[in-house]
């Protein structure tokens, strides 16, 4: 059985899609959600759907992972052992140390055709941009 952590940390609907679509293709597969934002919707989408919810909720407030928010990770991600670490909605950047101890095991989610449109909103910076073609990027995380 493969051992998959996601990262989120808003509504969870893109964790819920992946979760949703891995069970109804049978894949043997146990999920562990964490979350960085206590008050996340996806914390109550991740226990609806039975899958072991943890809140790493003593993180600093920074868009980037300093070293106490990268400690935190590294023991949560060491206790799971996970094979994959799925960012779903995570509006963090990852610290370089848990890129190079996860080399090639961890997957992004980002609403827009990477380069263009980074960040937050990107579906809506590419509409106000006036792009006649949009999508979605999945891409491995490296430094």
């Amino acid at each position: 059985m493969k051992s998959i952590v996601i990262l989120i940390s808003g509504s969870g609907t893109n964790m819920e899609s992946l979760i949703a679509k891995s069970r109804s293709q049978g894949m043997d597969v146990r999920f562990t959600v964490i979350c960085d934002n206590p008050s996340a919707k996806g914390i109550s989408r991740a226990r609806k759907l039975g899958v072991e919810t943890i809140i790493a909720d003593r993180l600093s407030q920074s868009p980037c992972m300093n070293s106490e928010d990268e400690e935190i990770f590294m023991d949560l991600l060491s206790g799971i052992n996970p094979d994959f670490i799925l960012l779903a909605g995570f509006m963090r950047i990852i610290s370089a140390g848990i890129i190079e101890h996860y080399k090639n095991r961890i997957i992004n989610i980002h609403p827009s055709l990477l380069p263009s449109f980074k960040g937050r909103d990107a579906q809506k910076q590419a509409f106000d941009y006036g792009v006649k073609v949009s999508g979605c990027t999945v891409h491995f995380i490296d430094s």
